[in-house]
């Protein structure tokens, strides 16, 4: 089993590395840019467990805890 883990490491490093071309040097300004944002948890999630999140993100009290499924 050992000798498997050991042969994937070695087929890792020598695997060609792929150039990246950044939009700009500084990564912060694009970090994060595409993720799984506000209007998309609004969009996606049940209104309940929105709504519990938003609670939990502003340090709110729910009024009442969610029923458990």
């Amino acid at each position: 089993m050992s000798q498997l883990r050991f042969e994937a490491l070695k087929r890792l490093s020598d695997r060609p590395k792929v150039q990246v071309e950044l939009s700009t040097p500084n990564i912060s300004q694009f970090f994060g840019e595409n993720v799984f944002g506000m209007e998309q948890m609004r969009s996606t999630l049940a209104p309940a467990v929105f709504k519990s999140k938003q609670c939990y993100q502003n340090h709110e009290k729910l009024m009442k805890p969610l029923p458990m499924q």
